[in-house]
């Protein structure tokens, strides 16, 4: 019967895994560069508007 036998029924699932996935890559990424560059702009930010 192979993969398409069964192909709508696990349709479902597959697409909230990589969904699930794909925000959770991206929560990575975002908190990563936030880690590494977020008082850096924070500062610069302040310093622009004060000036």
């Amino acid at each position: 019967m192979g993969i398409h036998y069964d192909y709508k029924s696990t349709k479902g699932n597959k697409l909230m895994e990589k969904q699930a996935k794909r925000e959770r890559k991206l929560a990575e990424k975002k908190a990563k560069r936030l880690a590494k560059e977020g008082p850096e702009k924070r500062r610069t930010y302040i310093k622009t508007i004060r000036s």
